[in-house]
């Protein structure tokens, strides 16, 4: 019987070691996944999109009027074309920041319409690569032998910084005939 009890105590042995090893294993499965979850989490935290470390956008503006030339009292149209030239999205505005011998009769934004604020465009978020056209028509004021100027710029609401502000504004002028 000693070799009986024997083989059922090893059998029983056997048994519990198996027992703890299946324990074992659980909880060094729910150890691994708890770590892995809290690695997770922790690389989640650290993806946050924080934008005040991003680059900025460049915002630019180019203008270009209808002639050349004008006589006192004509018509004269600015076409500008306002762009994000990345690498970030940014809020896009295109403003008349002055003017020189001309009384503006006439401003057209793209989309949306022109801001009740004042007299400039608001574009909303404008992505890298994408461009809005304003246009402004004046009439001549000065005098023959002078020049008509309008001064057209582009910004974005909030706090933000363009990286090159050399852009950021155009002065077209017309010479009074």
């Amino acid at each position: 019987m000693d070799e009986a009890s024997d083989l059922g105590t090893r059998d029983q042995e056997r048994k519990k070691n198996v027992s703890r090893n299946r324990t074992t294993k659980r909880v060094v499965l729910a150890v691994g996944a708890a770590l892995l979850m809290a690695l997770l989490f922790a690389a989640a935290a650290f993806a946050v999109d924080d934008t005040s470390a991003l680059p900025k956008a460049d915002l630019l503006i180019m203008q270009a009027p209808d002639v050349l030339h004008a006589s006192p009292g004509q018509l004269v149209t600015f076409t500008s074309y306002a762009a994000n030239n990345g690498p970030s999205t940014s809020q896009l505005d295109a403003i008349v920041e002055g003017k020189v011998n001309l009384t503006v009769k006439r401003q057209r934004c793209q989309l949306p319409p022109v801001s009740p604020d004042g007299p400039f465009c608001e574009f909303g978020s404008f992505a890298p690569g994408k461009t809005a056209r304003m246009r402004v028509t004046a009439q001549v004021t000065g005098s023959p032998g002078d020049h008509a100027a309008l001064t057209v710029c582009t910004g974005s609401e909030g706090d933000s910084a363009d990286p090159n502000p050399s852009n950021d504004c155009t002065t077209t002028t017309v010479a009074i005939t």
